[in-house]
């Protein structure tokens, strides 16, 4: 399964060695991501290497005792902070260009 999605993606031989370091539940979860993402990732190697990296060092960090307060502390938590920016504007996933730049302009009045 993990294979077919760097198949998919066309991953470079760095980004699959990053993943298959992961646990296959972790590795999964960034492809899933990834996938969510659809086009909007231009580069899908660096974006899984950069993952990985990441998911990487939380692992390690909460190895060795050294997770800082705030962190996420359980498995689920552990997976990659990611920003859904449809969310945050308030607009559907398929809107468009001008229906995210009122709801951009809406949010910055806010603030």
């Amino acid at each position: 399964e993990l294979e077919a999605g760097c198949l998919r993606y066309n991953l470079n031989d760095a980004a699959k060695e990053l993943m298959r370091q992961l646990s296959h539940r972790m590795a999964m979860r960034i492809m899933n991501d990834l996938e969510s993402k659809g086009s909007t990732v231009r580069n899908p190697s660096a974006y899984c290497s950069t993952a990985a990296r990441k998911a990487r060092q939380r692992e390690e960090r909460i190895r060795n005792g050294t997770a800082e307060e705030g962190m996420p502390s359980t498995a689920e938590e552990q997976v990659m902070d990611i920003v859904n920016h449809y969310a945050a504007l308030e607009v559907e996933d398929t809107a468009d260009e001008t229906g995210i730049k009122k709801a951009y302009r809406k949010l910055v009045l806010k603030w």
